[in-house]
């Protein structure tokens, strides 16, 4: 595509590849021989944007990539290139017969021409093609299934760039695109609805008309099409409905990357090695409590140059997100949220930990050699490598470079940490603790419950974040109920005493549904009074996100709660003083989906793919 230049992450993004910089000769010549001997069709001039500017400082060119300076600069010797001066701050190589220096570069208003972008990776072809519409309409499973059968998914939208080439690819028609609603009835107003996209993965990114999600006509809507209503002829607006899943008009809308990411980028990151001096550590930021490996920031999402950003709900606010700013140099931890329309996603003023001396490419995993960050305010004369500042509010604070190396380690939301169990046959991985379970028509049960037993049967896992549903009868007794981010489960003598360390949400005979967390001693985070009917089954799910449960009760919201205590675990099912039965049980992290294989099971289901090292223009 031919775009301005501050619009050539997005262009990069969109076809799987990063805006580059050029570091030498021979990149320069595979540069130049990506315009395949010719210059560019429908272009304002023949050449192509590349990743370097002097917007900060006149002169002084910079890689946006990474943000260093841009050592290799083969400028044009006709018209004794740079020569704009203030007025053309963006670089441009000259493409093949151009009239000028073939492959040589010049500086231009950053909004002065439209050009393809120099981008590295990738794989070529346009950036419109991330987003293929199918040939005919069908319901939501129809969509998912076309998907599928040319290697792709159904789609995922991450920013207004990419919603801009998917309302392309799918025209004057309406398409289905994998926004799942979790929870929620055809009662839930729009504002309490939770949307995330069929991986798994938060929908940080919406286009919502402002008066979807609606559930119209009361009817309970859970999935999501774009464009209203119909297989052709329709308002090509891009805007995005709720619509059931029979819905038969919407064509499928495929992405033909799979994910919109790798499988790390969807999982999480911990960081480690971040530190102030001895002499500048105060409670104004205190960096020890988020080196840990229970201290997540969470794949939420692109920005608009392709890039993963994260969320970590349990730290200081400070440092809540992590994501990449060529304002900031580079990856950073900050209190602003990224703006995901904006070229650069950094329109706020907090920058708290600024990474440096690693190759930056879409995530942060790798180790930085050095860092600079926020230390404290008003502890007397700066430490060696730092600098004293005045804060603005009659204060100092400290700006310091950080002693020693960081870590960033972004683990993958793999298949291996999802699953489903309808109970049709025991698993060896269910451990009893204590009850007499047995395995029967599709159901579990402890088949007598007698009063002052716990009965628990359970996973051992490392689950984290995610969607924890099973419905659940209690044939007669106490209670039966739901145990997660189990990290200690001890025999069955302790466990009538709430031994262990885990949380536990259940039904409670007659009158309510209790949730409450549980280190030999149990503390109640919630209840819920409703009527609950002995040989009822109620669908209950959790879902799981950092230190925040949200509670569901047959697909309603039922409330919520907050606590930090537990950040993965094992998962189980738990009687006490009571007859409990379970017919189905389904653990749906961040990057999961489940596929039906042959026997009618749900398995685990990922894909992988190869980054190309190439460039395309």
């Amino acid at each position: 595509s031919n775009v301005h230049w501050d619009e050539c992450p997005g262009e990069c993004a969109a076809i799987g590849g990063t805006f580059a910089c050029i570091d030498d000769e021979s990149q320069n010549g595979q540069a130049l021989a990506a315009f395949g001997g010719s210059c560019p069709d429908g272009a304002d001039d023949c050449g192509a944007w590349i990743a370097v500017n002097d917007k900060a400082s006149e002169g002084n060119w910079i890689c946006t990539a990474d943000g260093s300076t841009q050592t290799y600069q083969p400028w044009s010797a006709i018209g004794s290139e740079p020569n704009g001066g203030s007025g053309e701050n963006c670089a441009n190589m000259w493409g093949p017969n151009s009239g000028r220096n073939d492959g040589a570069w010049n500086d231009y208003g950053c909004t002065g021409a439209r050009m393809p972008c120099i981008c590295r990776g990738g794989g070529g072809g346009s950036s419109e093609d991330l987003f293929v519409a199918g040939p005919s309409g069908g319901n939501y499973y129809d969509a998912t299934a076309y998907c599928s059968s040319i290697g792709a998914s159904i789609a995922t939208i991450y920013s207004a760039t990419e919603n801009e080439l998917a309302r392309q690819a799918c025209g004057g028609s309406s398409c289905w695109i994998g926004l799942e609603e979790v929870g929620g009835s055809a009662s839930t107003p729009k504002a309490s609805q939770t949307w995330r996209w069929m991986d798994g993965s938060t929908a940080s990114y919406t286009n919502w008309l402002s008066s979807e999600p609606q559930n119209h006509n009361g009817r309970d809507e859970r999935n999501a099409m774009m464009n209203c209503c119909g297989t052709d002829g329709v308002d090509a607006s891009g805007m995005w409905y709720d619509a059931p899943d029979d819905y038969w008009a919407p064509k499928p809308l495929c992405r033909t990357d799979g994910s919109g990411g790798s499988s790390a980028e969807r999982g999480a990151c911990t960081i480690s090695g971040i530190a102030c001096p001895d002499e500048h550590t105060d409670t104004d930021m205190d960096y020890t409590h988020i080196d840990s490996s229970n201290n997540k920031w969470i794949w939420s999402g692109t920005t608009s140059d392709g890039r993963s950003w994260y969320e970590n709900d349990d730290v200081s606010v400070m440092v809540k997100y992590l994501y990449y700013s060529t304002r900031a140099h580079g990856w950073f931890l900050t209190a602003t949220a990224p703006d995901l329309s904006a070229a650069d996603p950094w329109v706020g003023g907090n920058n708290q930990v600024r990474f440096y001396g690693q190759a930056h490419g879409d995530s942060p995993d790798g180790v930085f050699h050095d860092a600079d960050l926020y230390c404290g305010h008003d502890t007397g004369d700066p430490a060696d490598g730092c600098s004293k500042t005045p804060r603005g509010d009659g204060q100092d604070f400290y700006w310091c470079d950080n002693d020693g190396t960081v870590t960033v380690s972004c683990g993958s939301a793999t298949a291996g940490t999802c699953f489903s169990d309808d109970f049709s046959s025991i698993d060896s991985n269910w451990v009893s603790v204590d009850g007499d379970w047995s395995w029967s028509g599709g159901t579990v049960d402890n088949n007598v419950g007698n009063s002052g037993e716990g009965n628990v049967l359970y996973r051992d896992a490392d689950y984290a974040d995610g969607y924890l549903e099973a419905s659940v009868s209690l044939s007669d007794g106490a209670q039966t109920g739901l145990l997660f981010r189990i990290t200690d489960m001890p025999s069955a003598a302790d466990y009538l005493n709430n031994g262990g360390q885990m949380y536990y949400c259940g039904i409670v005979r007659h009158s309510w549904v209790s949730c409450g967390r549980m280190n030999n001693a149990w503390l109640s985070l919630f209840t819920y009074y409703t009527t609950i009917t002995h040989g009822q089954f109620y669908d209950l799910g959790i879902n799981m996100d950092g230190s925040d449960f949200t509670v569901f009760l047959d697909g309603a919201e039922i409330g919520s709660f907050s606590d930090s205590s537990y950040s993965s675990g094992g998962i189980g099912l738990r009687t006490f003083q009571g007859h409990g039965t379970y017919d189905a049980i389904s653990f749906k992290p961040p990057g999961c989906e489940f596929e039906v294989d042959d026997d009618g099971d749900e398995d685990e289901g990922g894909d992988e793919d190869g980054d190309e090292d190439d460039w395309t223009e």
